[in-house]
């Protein structure tokens, strides 16, 4: 009796084996990594998702300003008040660029009255830079260059910039109504030359570049009218 008793102490002082230790840290390793990678996933997820909600607050509030000023855009200015003779004013566009005339400002925005606004993308920087100018006096339109070329002047400095943006496309139609189904039928450049105005724009415009899909989804803006 006495010699069982010596043999169940010296069992239970043995304690745990090493190969149950190592099975035990390796599994608490596994849930560990298992853990962490879920935890990296939700993360992950969560950030893609505040990304593209606020790259599409980007493409919505930048829509939606365009929009406004081609609806309020202004096609021509009297050359004296006491004269019906009457100054166009000229559109300009081509692939990634457009300038324009327009009434329409932000609300508590400085720039009020009558504007060009000006949008060049930069396809190398991925921005787009927005030009405003006041237009004060007859003269300042008289004497203008290629609106276009607006970004190329050292003393031009644009109101504001858009960065990281992939894609910035833009077409111009001459049809009315405007044909949103048949994209062939747009044109890729408007001649301010010319003297004449479109009858809608459209614009393409993608902010994440790994996100590439054969569906292109356009915006369309229709061109104000004198009334």
């Amino acid at each position: 009796m006495t010699i069982s008793i010596c043999k169940s102490k010296q069992l239970q002082k043995h304690g745990f084996t090493l190969l149950e230790v190592v099975i035990a840290l390796l599994l608490m390793s596994m849930v560990t990594l298992i853990i962490g990678i879920a935890f990296r996933l939700a993360i992950s997820a969560w950030e893609r998702a505040k990304n593209e909600g606020e790259q599409k607050q980007v493409i919505l509030a930048l829509s939606g300003l365009i929009d406004n000023q081609l609806k309020h855009i202004v096609l021509s200015v009297p050359l004296l008040q006491s004269q019906k003779k009457r100054e166009n004013l000229p559109f300009c566009g081509n692939e990634q660029a457009v300038s324009f005339y327009t009434s329409y400002t932000p609300q508590g925005s400085p720039w009020q009255g009558l504007v060009r606004m000006t949008y060049i993308f930069d396809e190398e920087k991925q921005t787009i830079y927005l030009y405003a100018q006041v237009i004060t006096r007859l003269k300042e339109i008289l004497e203008q260059d290629d609106p276009l070329e607006m970004h190329l002047k050292k003393d031009m400095v644009p109101i504001s910039r858009i960065s990281g943006v992939s894609l910035f496309e833009l077409k111009y139609t001459n049809k009315e109504p405007i044909d949103t189904e048949d994209m062939d039928t747009w044109e890729d450049e408007w001649n301010c030359k010319e003297n004449q105005y479109p009858y809608g724009v459209a614009l393409h415009l993608q902010m994440d570049k790994k996100k590439e899909t054969d569906s292109v989804e356009w915006w369309f803006f229709s061109v104000g009218r004198p009334t």
